[in-house]
Order: C-alpha cells, then sequence, then structure tokens
C-alpha cells in the first residue's frame, strides 16, 4: 500500500509539472485505493477471527456434552426410564407412542 501512494504522490508531482498524463495518475489511484480496500477486507477478517474461533470452541464444547450424554445413556439404559426429560423419548423411541 505505501508504494502503491508513493506513485500517486509521485504522478500527482509530475502531472503538476505536465510530465504524466492524467489517465496514468487516475489508474495509480484507483492501484492505491485498491489497496487500501484489501487492507481493510484483511483487517476486517482478523477481527473476527477470534469470535469466530470463540463461537467454534462453543460448539465443540457442546457437542463433546452431548456425547457425554449419549455415552451414559448407552451404559446405563435405565435412566432413560427414570429421566423425566427424557421419558417422552423413551417411549417414542420404542415405538409406543
Amino acid at each position: 500500500m505505501d508504494l502503491t501512494l508513493k506513485e500517486v504522490e509521485r504522478l500527482k508531482a509530475l502531472n503538476q509539472r505536465e510530465f504524466a498524463s492524467k489517465t496514468s495518475l487516475d489508474k495509480a489511484q484507483q492501484q492505491y485505493l485498491a489497496a487500501r480496500i484489501q487492507v481493510q477486507a484483511t483487517r476486517n477478517r482478523l477481527a473476527l477471527a477470534g469470535p469466530l474461533m470463540a463461537q467454534q470452541q462453543v460448539t465443540l464444547a457442546l457437542a463433546r456434552n452431548d456425547v457425554e450424554k449419549v455415552d451414559l445413556i448407552l451404559e446405563n439404559p435405565g435412566f432413560w426410564l427414570r429421566s423425566p426429560d427424557l421419558y417422552c423419548h423413551a417411549w417414542w423411541s420404542r415405538g409406543i407412542m
């Protein structure tokens, strides 16, 4: 980005002395703006990386919790019948409901 800014400044100076065309100055300014947009897009992605990683870690923790619950259920099938939260599911999974 610094190089494109220097090129814009150089072409502005040349343009003021009528050694550079307006077209080449416009092209250099467009390249500079494109570089600034790219830098800003990269900064935005970096700013979002932390929160997205935290969100993924929470999702992973929830999935691990679900796996632990399933492991407990498979170890103790009677748990289904004693748990009020899972009572309907126990009947549904047996085809009764």
